[in-house]
């Protein structure tokens, strides 16, 4: 290719997530014969005419490098420069294009060893769908030119010309005159033909730029170092940057031009708030800006969803998320439903991702998408319209960089309080959901699973000899006890039937779901099992009796548990419930243990036994006047005073926490 007059660029350093291999300090050599020993030599200074990258960041030139890219170029052609150490006569040493900070969907040159012995240059590209290696539009030559291939004693050298411009599509090359992210790769050893792909994977992780370049960027680039190297197993974790503190500059006064929200309502900027969004339209993009605390590893995701409605369900979602790497991505989705989704099978779909950092427990991502993607609204909406918009994140969990989000938000998303357009500007506010039905819910199932419930099974287990039943009458036990369970079955089928009406699905919460369901069940067929029962005196009433306890026992239990993941439900929902809700709790299934195995303990030492008493009617005749009929004597436990007082402690116990759990839920906010 002529020699070129390149113009004079100063190195863009907008503050970019980076991935910090490590990289072994190579051993000095003279650089093989061919290789030129003064690549190095216009990228520095006052008028630099090369951008170049080194690794290790401190080396001088192939004597002492492990990796170097440069490129120059005119108004039509990037001229690159790949240098690197490999086995000899065997590996590859590449750069990649990315839109992204990641090799997914990447614009890549390379130069490699093929069988013969020949440096080969080759122009390809990674797939949008994973990290496999493609070939331009079937040829690997496509575009490029080789202007020099040297391969000696375990060192290899190309320099090849592209246009800046092929005018192929994106999905082949990038018009290299846009910013991209820098990857440097190579593998040390490997063979392939002149005409095929790539000999295997980078043998170490890739190193990624710090910031954005394009072909007319001039300057060095040093790359972070460390002391050891180690191939990438997938879970090498980017260093953490700083989180801009001018997220909501340009959103307030006569002249914004922004749109903001600050949650909670009211904070103001990141060591504040919660969750940022903040968007402003830039000609057909949106450039939108997300922000949100998250867990103390850095993970989770933070998302704005633009909805026709003031429910989840068929939106078109923007979001930023730490993936398993540690990497900051930007994603373009949608819901399906209650379920996160790609568009058209990709996660970074007409997305182009500017910043991504995170610091500690604080993640940040800006980006744009056209307003009008041109897919169905099944994936995308035109965001010249207005919508609803949600405001959601999670605070753990990490996902791969092509995936959905990795599970749902760990609060209720807030809702803007009117509908807005990309072309809104100033300060919105935010509102939740109205949960009324989700507390009406928790407090009747704890009115019939802590009070009601209890009560009645302790009634029953005790309680039948405690007090004197005249003849013809229905026992007083037996009374309390059908009442308190019917009390149980009408609280448990009303709670069950709102919160599927107000959800309108089985929960996120699975635990509690499952059990709550476990409970609704035996709870409902109880009575019926009751209503079957035969005669007292019956042969087979035993039958009866062992049903009917186990199932009223097992419900029982497993709905005093649910009650405890019903409580961790409300937290993650974002109601502020105090922790005095759980500790109630426990107090229950506490004292529960106490006074039932207290009881039947008691029972089984002390063998109380019964007495026998004359009733009531008989105490009322005259003395010595009753007939044999009034002589019917009456049974009545001997330690029925005892049993009486044990039922009140019990009664109290159990009215007190309940009454306790519904204040603290009644007053929880979310």
């Amino acid at each position: 290719m002529a020699s070129m007059a390149p113009t004079t660029t100063t190195v863009a350093t907008t503050t970019m997530p980076t991935t910090t291999p490590t990289t072994p300090a190579p051993t000095t050599v003279t650089a093989a014969v061919g290789i030129p020993t003064d690549i190095l030599t216009a990228c520095s200074g006052a008028s630099p005419t090369k951008y170049c990258a080194t690794l290790p960041a401190s080396c001088d030139g192939p004597s002492d490098c492990n990796y170097i890219y440069t490129h120059t170029s005119n108004s039509t052609h990037i001229d690159v420069e790949l240098f690197g150490r490999t086995t000899a006569g065997q590996g590859w040493v590449g750069i990649g294009y990315s839109l992204n900070n990641r090799m997914i969907a990447s614009d890549v040159f390379a130069c490699d060893v093929d069988v013969a012995g020949t440096v080969n240059v080759k122009n390809m590209h990674t797939s949008a769908m994973g990290y496999s290696i493609q070939t331009d539009s079937g040829s690997v030559t496509n575009f490029v030119t080789k202007l020099s291939g040297v391969q000696a004693s375990g060192q290899l050298y190309c320099k090849l010309s592209r246009p800046i411009d092929t005018g192929a599509p994106t999905t082949d090359d990038y018009d290299l005159s846009n910013n991209f992210t820098l990857l440097f790769p190579r593998r040390v050893n490997g063979n392939a033909a002149a005409s095929a792909l790539l000999a295997g994977i980078h043998t170490t992780r890739p190193t990624v730029s710090a910031n954005q370049v394009s072909a007319s960027s001039r300057g060095r680039y040093m790359p972070p170092t460390a002391a050891t190297s180690a191939a990438f197993t997938g879970t090498t974790a980017a260093p953490a940057t700083a989180v801009p503190t001018s997220i909501v500059d340009g959103c307030t006064g006569t002249n914004a031009t922004k749109f903001c929200v600050m949650l909670p309502n009211g904070c103001s900027g990141t060591a504040e708030c919660n969750y940022i969004y903040t968007q402003r339209r830039i000609g057909t993009d949106i450039e939108v800006e997300l922000f949100g605390v998250v867990n103390s590893g850095g993970q989770g995701w933070v998302a704005i969803a633009y909805s026709q409605d003031q429910e989840m369900g068929n939106d078109d979602v923007l979001a930023c998320d730490v993936d398993v790497a540690g990497v900051v991505n930007a994603k373009n989705l949608h819901n399906v439903g209650r379920s996160n989704s790609l568009d058209n099978g990709r996660a970074d779909n007409n997305i182009t991702k500017l910043e991504g950092t995170r610091t500690g427990n604080k993640i940040y991502c800006r980006f744009r998408r056209p307003l009008n993607t041109g897919l169905p609204t099944s994936d995308d909406y035109d965001l010249t319209q207005s919508f609803y918009q949600l405001y959601g994140r999670r605070t753990n969990g990490a996902a791969p960089a092509n995936a959905a989000l990795a599970g749902i938000h760990t609060s209720i998303p807030t809702i803007s309080s009117s509908k807005q357009s990309a072309a809104s500007t100033g300060i919105g506010t935010a509102t939740s959901k109205n949960r009324e039905i989700v507390k009406a819910h928790g407090i009747m199932m704890v009115l019939a699973w802590v009070f009601a419930a209890a009560v009645g099974v302790f009634v029953a287990a005790w309680m039948k000899k405690a007090r004197v039943t005249e003849p013809g009458q229905t026992a007083h036990w037996f009374v309390v006890h059908r009442f308190l369970m019917v009390t149980v079955w009408l609280l448990t089928c009303v709670a069950f039937i709102i919160i599927f009406v107000d959800v309108g699905r089985f929960t996120n919460y699975k635990t509690h779901g499952a059990l709550g369901i476990v409970t609704f069940i035996l709870a409902f067929i109880q009575p019926f099992i009751a209503l079957a029962r035969c005669a007292p005196d019956d042969d087979n009433r035993w039958i009866f009796n062992a049903v009917h306890r186990t199932v009223g026992i097992l419900a029982k239990i497993i709905g005093g548990i649910a009650i405890y993941f019903g409580i961790k439900a409300y937290e993650g929902l974002g109601f502020n419930i105090e922790e005095g809700a759980i500790n109630a709790w426990i107090v229950f299934m506490v004292f529960e243990g106490v006074f039932g195995f207290g009881m039947l303990i008691y029972t089984m030492v002390a063998k109380p036994g019964e007495i026998e008493v004359r009733s009531d009617m008989e105490l009322k005749s005259k003395a010595g006047e009753a007939g044999d009929a009034a002589e019917k004597p009456l049974t009545l436990a001997a330690d029925y005073k005892l049993r009486r007082v044990v039922f009140l402690l019990h009664a109290l116990e159990t009215a007190a926490t309940a009454i306790a759990i519904c204040v603290f839920i009644g007053t929880a906010n979310n």
